[in-house]
Protein backbone atom coordinates (compact mmCIF):
# COMPACT_ATOMS: atom_id res chain seq x y z
CA UNK A 1 0.00 0.00 0.00
CA UNK A 2 1.59 3.47 -0.93
CA UNK A 3 1.82 6.23 1.64
CA UNK A 4 -0.15 8.66 1.89
CA UNK A 5 1.78 12.21 1.30
CA UNK A 6 1.02 14.82 3.67
CA UNK A 7 2.31 18.39 3.28
CA UNK A 8 1.84 19.54 7.33
CA UNK A 9 2.15 23.45 7.29
CA UNK A 10 3.20 24.47 11.01
CA UNK A 11 4.69 27.25 12.73
CA UNK A 12 5.33 26.08 15.63
CA UNK A 13 8.17 23.30 16.08
CA UNK A 14 6.42 21.35 18.54
CA UNK A 15 3.31 20.91 16.93
CA UNK A 16 5.35 19.77 13.97
CA UNK A 17 7.26 16.95 15.62
CA UNK A 18 4.02 15.94 18.03
CA UNK A 19 2.53 15.26 14.39
CA UNK A 20 5.36 12.91 13.56
CA UNK A 21 5.89 11.15 16.93
CA UNK A 22 2.13 10.16 16.53
CA UNK A 23 2.61 8.80 12.79
CA UNK A 24 5.34 6.56 13.76
CA UNK A 25 4.18 5.74 17.35
CA UNK A 26 1.02 4.33 15.32
CA UNK A 27 2.92 3.03 12.67
CA UNK A 28 0.60 5.05 10.02
CA UNK A 29 1.22 4.91 6.40
CA UNK A 30 1.93 8.82 6.34
CA UNK A 31 4.98 10.13 4.26
CA UNK A 32 5.18 13.70 6.10
CA UNK A 33 6.66 16.53 4.59
CA UNK A 34 6.47 19.88 6.86
CA UNK A 35 6.61 23.43 6.10
CA UNK A 36 7.19 26.15 9.10
CA UNK A 37 5.95 28.89 7.04
CA UNK A 38 3.32 30.04 4.43
CA UNK A 39 6.24 30.95 1.87
CA UNK A 40 7.66 27.42 1.97
CA UNK A 41 4.45 26.07 2.00
CA UNK A 42 3.30 27.41 -1.49
CA UNK A 43 7.15 26.05 -2.97
CA UNK A 44 5.98 23.02 -2.01
CA UNK A 45 2.83 22.69 -3.08
CA UNK A 46 3.78 24.06 -6.59
CA UNK A 47 6.57 21.31 -6.83
CA UNK A 48 4.73 18.57 -5.29
CA UNK A 49 1.72 16.71 -5.21
CA UNK A 50 0.65 16.14 -1.90
CA UNK A 51 -2.32 13.46 -1.07
CA UNK A 52 -3.74 16.04 1.61
CA UNK A 53 -2.63 19.43 3.17
CA UNK A 54 -2.57 19.96 7.39
CA UNK A 55 -2.30 23.42 7.36
CA UNK A 56 -2.14 26.30 10.47
CA UNK A 57 -4.15 28.93 10.70
CA UNK A 58 -1.96 31.41 12.06
CA UNK A 59 1.29 31.24 10.35
CA UNK A 60 4.26 33.54 10.97
CA UNK A 61 3.74 34.82 7.82
CA UNK A 62 0.38 34.50 6.68
CA UNK A 63 -2.88 32.55 7.09
CA UNK A 64 -3.27 28.97 6.28
CA UNK A 65 -6.49 30.29 4.42
CA UNK A 66 -4.39 31.96 1.93
CA UNK A 67 -2.73 28.80 1.03
CA UNK A 68 -6.18 27.18 0.48
CA UNK A 69 -7.40 30.12 -1.01
CA UNK A 70 -5.07 29.72 -3.95
CA UNK A 71 -6.36 26.57 -5.16
CA UNK A 72 -5.09 23.30 -4.28
CA UNK A 73 -5.38 19.91 -6.09
CA UNK A 74 -5.30 18.41 -2.39
CA UNK A 75 -8.10 18.85 0.15
CA UNK A 76 -6.50 20.65 3.28
CA UNK A 77 -7.56 20.41 6.94
CA UNK A 78 -7.32 23.61 9.11
CA UNK A 79 -5.85 23.23 12.43
CA UNK A 80 -5.93 26.22 15.12
CA UNK A 81 -5.31 27.48 18.44
CA UNK A 82 -8.28 30.11 17.98
CA UNK A 83 -11.30 27.89 17.88
CA UNK A 84 -14.16 30.27 17.21
CA UNK A 85 -17.33 29.93 14.44
CA UNK A 86 -15.93 33.20 12.87
CA UNK A 87 -12.18 31.15 11.54
CA UNK A 88 -14.41 27.50 11.49
CA UNK A 89 -16.25 29.10 8.89
CA UNK A 90 -14.25 31.00 6.72
CA UNK A 91 -12.17 28.20 6.77
CA UNK A 92 -14.80 25.95 5.30
CA UNK A 93 -15.72 28.52 2.81
CA UNK A 94 -11.73 29.19 1.85
CA UNK A 95 -12.24 25.37 0.60
CA UNK A 96 -11.12 23.22 3.89
CA UNK A 97 -12.68 19.92 4.08
CA UNK A 98 -12.33 19.98 8.00
CA UNK A 99 -11.62 22.24 10.80
CA UNK A 100 -9.48 20.80 14.08
CA UNK A 101 -9.14 23.09 16.71
CA UNK A 102 -5.57 22.90 19.20
CA UNK A 103 -5.42 22.14 22.97
CA UNK A 104 -2.59 23.42 25.58
CA UNK A 105 -1.62 19.24 25.92
CA UNK A 106 -1.71 18.96 22.47
CA UNK A 107 -4.14 15.94 22.21
CA UNK A 108 -6.00 17.00 19.76
CA UNK A 109 -2.98 15.27 17.53
CA UNK A 110 -4.15 11.98 18.54
CA UNK A 111 -7.66 12.85 16.41
CA UNK A 112 -5.90 13.69 13.69
CA UNK A 113 -5.41 10.42 11.87
CA UNK A 114 -9.13 9.95 11.97
CA UNK A 115 -10.03 13.13 10.48
CA UNK A 116 -7.24 12.62 8.07
CA UNK A 117 -8.95 9.01 6.71
CA UNK A 118 -12.51 10.76 6.63
CA UNK A 119 -11.70 14.00 4.09
CA UNK A 120 -9.43 11.21 2.33
CA UNK A 121 -12.72 9.00 1.99
CA UNK A 122 -14.84 12.15 1.37
CA UNK A 123 -12.53 13.46 -1.51
CA UNK A 124 -12.13 9.61 -3.16
CA UNK A 125 -16.22 9.81 -3.31
CA UNK A 126 -16.23 13.75 -4.57
CA UNK A 127 -13.51 12.05 -7.48
CA UNK A 128 -15.71 8.83 -8.14
CA UNK A 129 -19.08 10.88 -8.23
CA UNK A 130 -16.95 13.46 -10.88
CA UNK A 131 -16.01 10.41 -12.92
CA UNK A 132 -19.87 9.08 -13.00
CA UNK A 133 -21.08 12.26 -14.20
CA UNK A 134 -18.18 12.66 -16.32
CA UNK A 135 -19.42 9.21 -18.13
CA UNK A 136 -23.46 10.25 -18.02
CA UNK A 137 -22.44 13.30 -20.23
CA UNK A 138 -20.75 11.45 -22.37
CA UNK A 139 -23.40 9.11 -23.03
CA UNK A 140 -26.06 11.90 -23.05
CA UNK A 141 -24.10 13.27 -25.97
CA UNK A 142 -24.05 9.63 -27.88
CA UNK A 143 -27.77 9.63 -27.60
CA UNK A 144 -28.08 12.53 -28.69
CA UNK A 145 -26.12 12.47 -31.65
CA UNK A 146 -27.83 8.75 -32.10
CA UNK A 147 -30.94 10.68 -32.12
CA UNK A 148 -30.12 12.73 -34.73
CA UNK A 149 -29.59 10.61 -37.04
CA UNK A 150 -31.94 9.35 -39.93
CA UNK A 151 -33.29 5.98 -39.52
CA UNK A 152 -33.13 4.03 -43.28
CA UNK A 153 -33.98 0.89 -44.92
CA UNK A 154 -31.17 -0.58 -46.68
CA UNK A 155 -33.04 -3.67 -48.36
CA UNK A 156 -36.26 -1.33 -48.87
CA UNK A 157 -34.67 1.97 -49.87
CA UNK A 158 -36.60 4.21 -47.48
CA UNK A 159 -36.06 6.56 -44.96
CA UNK A 160 -38.45 6.81 -41.62
CA UNK A 161 -39.66 10.77 -41.57
CA UNK A 162 -40.25 12.59 -38.23
CA UNK A 163 -43.96 11.53 -37.61
CA UNK A 164 -42.71 7.43 -38.08
CA UNK A 165 -43.50 7.24 -41.66
CA UNK A 166 -41.54 5.15 -44.47
CA UNK A 167 -40.41 7.65 -47.43
CA UNK A 168 -38.72 6.96 -50.35
CA UNK A 169 -34.93 8.19 -49.61
CA UNK A 170 -34.96 10.16 -53.08
CA UNK A 171 -38.51 11.70 -51.66
CA UNK A 172 -36.93 12.85 -48.36
CA UNK A 173 -34.26 14.23 -49.38
CA UNK A 174 -36.00 16.36 -52.29
CA UNK A 175 -38.38 17.00 -49.06
CA UNK A 176 -35.40 17.80 -46.84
Amino acid sequence: MEKIRILHVEDDLLDRKSFVRLVESRGLSFEVTSADSLQAARRLVKDQDFDLILVDHHLGDGSGIELIKQGLDSPAIIVTGAGDEVTAVSALRAGAYDYVIKDDQSSYVSVLPEVIANVLKRRKTEEERDRLIQELQDALATIKTLKGLIPICSMCKKVRDDEGFWTEVDSYLKEH
